[in-house]
């Protein structure tokens, strides 16, 4: 009896190779960015203490609403919506302020005041020159050049105003002081130069002196006046002199001085 044949087991068939994944690409470290270096605290002012106003002037309605609800919690109202009201809530406020902040305005003055102007009681009685005088000099109470322009005739004032031009243009010549008194005044006029040195101030000191000494007086009076060489007066000074003001060996001077103007003016006679 045959044995049946054989029967051959199919062919086993090989599974597909496994293709492998590529390898996974390795993302770059992460580089850390530095530690933030933090500013120092700003050291904050005390809060000055002012009246606190209300912070929802400028805003509108609806966020009133929500600071409200800010405040005092939760809010069942809904939120305003614009449109229906006013944009700016300022008017409570605005007043409310004005009560404590604004001063109280002066009182209007309801009657126009009437102003009239001051009048010079000497305006054209006065020539320019002395007018000019008078203007530098300063309120110092007794002040005799002042009282001579306010009592003096017009024809006498002109004369004074005449001799201190005289004096002014032969000074223009000779660059010296000029000096003269006035008749029935404890009063001399001197017209200095620019220069102002020790030794001319103690020669018009000892001449203004023996004018006094010449006159009898204890007390003298001296308008200095000094002039630019346009003719423009940018000094005027009025000073007192008196006897015990010269020391006994200046004093000599001075009487020597007023000797010898008296002779002179003997010899004129």
């Amino acid at each position: 009896m045959e044995e049946p044949p054989v029967v051959e087991e199919p062919p086993v068939v090989e599974e597909p190779p496994v293709v492998e994944e590529p390898p996974v690409v390795e993302e770059p470290p992460v580089v850390e960015e530095p530690p933030v270096v933090e500013e120092p605290p700003v050291v904050e002012e005390p809060p000055v203490v002012e009246e606190k106003l209300d912070n929802r002037l400028a805003m509108p309605p609806s966020s009133v609403g929500e600071v409200k609800d800010q405040e005092s919690g939760a809010s069942d109202e809904p939120p305003l919506k614009g449109g229906g009201g006013p944009r700016f809530i300022l008017a409570e406020t605005i007043a409310k302020t004005a009560d404590t902040h604004t001063p109280a305005s002066p009182p209007v003055i309801e009657k126009e005041v009437l102003f009239e102007e001051v009048e010079s009681c000497l305006e054209g009685t006065i020539p320019a020159r002395l007018r000019e005088i008078l203007s530098e000099l300063e309120d110092c109470g007794d002040n005799v050049f002042f009282d001579f322009c306010k009592t003096a005739k017009e024809d006498i004032l002109k004369g004074t105003a005449n001799l201190i031009e005289q004096a002014r243009q032969a000074q223009l010549l000779d660059d010296k002081d000029k000096m003269f008194t006035i008749p029935g005044l404890d009063l001399t006029i001197v017209l200095i130069t620019g220069r102002n040195d020790m030794l001319r101030a103690w020669d018009r000191k000892n001449n203004v002196g023996a004018v006094m000494y010449t006159q009898g007086k204890s007390v003298w009076k001296t308008l200095y006046l000094s002039y630019t060489a346009s003719g423009n007066l940018f000094k005027a000074e009025e000073l007192t002199i008196r006897q015990e003001d010269f020391s006994p060996s200046d004093w000599k001077y001075v009487v020597n001085l007023g000797d010898r103007i008296m002779e002179r003016k003997k010899a004129k006679r």
